[in-house]
Order: structure tokens, then C-alpha cells, then sequence
């Protein structure tokens, strides 16, 4: 009787073992982290350096128009196809016929200073003459009155000295005239430059053939004196150029490989692998310190739109790495010593087990996706974990 109710006894203890084993491992299996993982690889770092880019016809004609024409519309686009003759953009007539009537009144008012700074000089030239008759006559007096040879000679100094006075005001007073004519001059040429838009009805027309690379001008805005248009000839060939800053210079090398991405003449996107890149100094400072730099290559006529934005991507490739793990496994201490978690069995009171182990790393290049690391790696890289692990944690890989 004894006997069986010991076998009992035992019987119930182990199923309780049992049950409380299984309910344990339930339990941690619960609590464990759930970790991504993934392979170290042997690969090389990309460094990425993203910029924009203009693509333009290498030959180009650049019209100008003068400053003050408040632009009512701009009739073309970057891209565009002209012909000469064709209209770029309207002015405004009204404020135009304005600008001229201020010039003319501006023109009268140069003349207008013009005959009387004539009219003093006629004037203080007639003085001179009228002294120099009267000088003359005293002298003459003198003379006749037996004065010293002495005083005849003060007399002629006199009036030579009132002559060479006389003479330098004519001459002062020339200068003035001449430099009034000239402002006369430049009114007038600037009144020409504007006769054709008011004849044209306010319309700026092209004088050359070709794609419109740039227009500088904007409806609402009046112009600024320079160019107002860009007009290209892909027929000469066609280019990109982008300009970059100084401290990218060390990065960005003829060697460099830029690839290239629009949308192509189609429509469609297109990425194109640019060759013999060239590189110029863009802009000198007055310190002589380089400021800015320009990018550009010769691409096919045929790929994107002259006067499109393309994007331009700067990829340098680094060496081979033995050993590149991604970049968000890479972690840091306190100490700022680079370390990733790499996941290994290991004996506990369960049996094996799947725990975290901290591995010291040194860190040779990386980019934003992935990092090279000196040391070897042959278990499972930790890239993500559910909640926060430490050294030794419990972890669970998932697919």
C-alpha cells in the first residue's frame, strides 16, 4: 500500500516538473528579444554626393535689353525651340512711352545746359577781348606819356596774364560743354535702344534660331541691364554642367563616376553614365581663395531637353572590405568605442541557448547603409531587436 502510494507521489512530482519545465520555457520564450540578423559581407563603400545639374548647348547667343521695361508676359520656356523673329516676352508700352518721355525731358534739360554754359563762354570770352583792347590802349597811353620802360613792361605782363586767364576759362568752359554732349549722347542712344519696342508693340523678339537655354527676365518684374535670353544651337553639341563648393573639391575628382538622371526627350526618366569629366575653378575670391567649382561633360544631343534640370549623383567607390556589416547594427559605448551584437549559442540551466554577445569593432569606412570593420565576423550580425539587449541577453531570431 505503501509502495504505491510513493510511485504516486513520484508520478505527480514529475508531471509538476514537467509542467513547471514547459511553463518556464513558455515564460523566457516571452521575455526573449526578437532579433533580425544578417551575414557580414565582402563588399565595397559607396560615398553618394547628390547635386543638380543644367544641360546646355555648347554654342549659344546671348540678346540683351536694356533696364526699366516692366515685362507683361514671357511667351517661351527653357527647352523651347525658336525661331529669329519669334517673340521671347511683351513689355509694357504704356510705362515704356513713360520711360521715353522721361528721357526726352531729360535730353532738353542736357541742352537746355548746354546753351547756357555756350552762351558764358561766348560771354567770357568777349570780356577777355574787351580787357585785352583796354590793356592795350593804356599801354598805349603810357607810352605816348613817356613812361619808364620798366612800367610799359609791367603792363604787358598784365595783360598777358589776363589773356592766359581768359584763355584757360574758354578752355574749362569747353571741357564742360563737351562733357554735357556727351551726357546728351547717352540719353539719346538709350531713347534709340527703346524706339523698337514701342514699334515691335512691346514685344521682345529673337535674333537667333535655336533652343531657349535660360530666360532671365519674369513677368511683373521690370529688366535689369544685361542679358535677357539664351539662345542655344545643339547642333554644336550639348553638355551638363553643375557647380559645386569648395569643400567638396577633395571628393570629386576626373575620376570620379557621375551618373546623370532626367527625363529624356521622350519623357521618360533616363539615367546616363557621364565620361571625361572636366573640372574648372568657377569663382576667385579677392583673397584669391577658391569659392566655387564647375562639373561638366559632353552627353549625347539626343538624351535630355537643352535648358533641363537633371539631377547628378557623385559616386565614389571605396576599396574591397573583407568584412561590411549595416550600418544600423554599428552601435557606440560611453567611451565612444564602436561595438555590434552578434548572436551565439550558449550553455544555461535551459540547455543551448541563442544569447547576445557585444563585439568590440574597429570601423575602417562607411557611408549611410553600411560600415567596414576591421575585425572578421563569422556568426549571425544583430540588426534589430524588439526592445533594448545588453551583453549576454536572451535573444530569439526571427525570419
Amino acid at each position: 500500500m505503501k509502495q504505491k502510494q510513493w510511485v504516486r507521489i513520484a508520478v505527480v512530482f514529475f508531471a509538476l516538473m514537467l509542467v513547471l519545465t514547459i511553463f518556464s520555457r513558455a515564460a523566457s520564450s516571452v521575455t526573449k528579444a526578437k532579433v533580425a540578423v544578417t551575414k557580414a559581407e565582402r563588399q565595397t563603400i559607396s560615398h553618394e554626393i547628390q547635386m543638380n545639374g543644367m544641360v546646355e548647348a555648347k554654342d549659344s547667343f546671348m540678346q540683351y535689353v536694356p533696364s526699366g521695361l516692366m515685362v507683361k508676359s514671357v511667351q517661351v520656356s527653357p527647352g523651347q525651340r525658336v525661331e529669329t523673329g519669334d517673340v521671347l516676352f511683351t513689355v509694357d508700352t504704356q510705362k515704356l512711352q513713360e520711360k521715353m518721355g522721361d528721357i526726352e525731358a531729360e535730353i532738353a534739360k542736357a541742352k537746355r545746359r548746354e546753351a547756357i554754359s555756350i552762351s558764358r563762354a561766348e560771354k567770357a570770352y568777349q570780356n577777355a577781348v574787351s580787357d585785352a583792347k583796354e590793356e592795350k590802349a593804356r599801354a598805349y597811353r603810357n607810352y605816348a606819356e613817356m613812361v619808364t620802360a620798366l612800367d610799359g613792361y609791367e603792363a604787358v605782363c598784365r595783360e598777358q596774364d589776363k589773356l592766359i586767364r581768359a584763355a584757360a576759362d574758354t578752355l574749362q568752359q569747353m571741357k564742360e560743354d563737351f562733357e554735357l554732349d556727351q551726357d546728351a549722347g547717352k540719353l539719346e542712344d538709350s531713347l534709340k535702344e527703346l524706339q523698337p519696342y514701342l514699334q515691335n508693340d512691346g514685344q521682345y523678339l529673337a535674333k537667333h534660331s535655336g533652343i531657349v537655354g535660360r530666360i532671365f527676365v519674369e513677368a511683373g518684374a521690370e529688366t535689369a541691364a544685361g542679358t535677357a535670353a539664351l539662345i542655344t544651337d545643339s547642333a554644336g553639341g550639348v553638355r551638363f554642367v553643375a557647380t559645386f563648393s569648395e569643400e567638396y573639391r577633395e571628393d570629386i575628382t576626373e575620376a570620379s563616376t557621375v551618373i546623370l538622371k532626367g527625363e529624356s526627350l521622350a519623357g521618360s526618366e533616363e539615367c546616363y553614365v557621364a565620361s571625361n569629366i572636366a573640372i574648372s575653378e568657377e569663382n576667385v575670391s579677392e583673397t584669391g581663395v577658391l569659392s566655387e567649382y564647375s562639373l561638366s561633360s559632353d552627353i549625347p544631343e539626343d538624351l535630355y531637353p537643352v535648358g533641363s534640370s537633371i539631377s547628378v549623383t557623385i559616386d565614389n567607390q571605396s576599396e574591397e572590405y573583407n568584412t561590411c556589416v549595416p550600418l544600423q547594427s554599428l552601435r557606440q559605448n560611453g567611451n565612444y568605442q564602436y561595438f555590434i551584437y552578434v548572436a551565439a549559442e550558449q550553455d544555461t540551466v535551459f540547455g543551448k541557448d541563442m544569447v547576445a554577445k557585444e563585439m568590440p569593432v574597429t570601423v575602417l569606412d562607411k557611408n549611410e547603409k553600411y560600415a567596414a570593420i576591421q575585425e572578421a565576423v563569422s556568426e549571425d550580425v544583430i540588426v534589430s531587436a524588439s526592445k533594448d539587449i545588453t551583453d549576454g541577453s536572451r535573444v530569439k531570431i526571427i525570419e
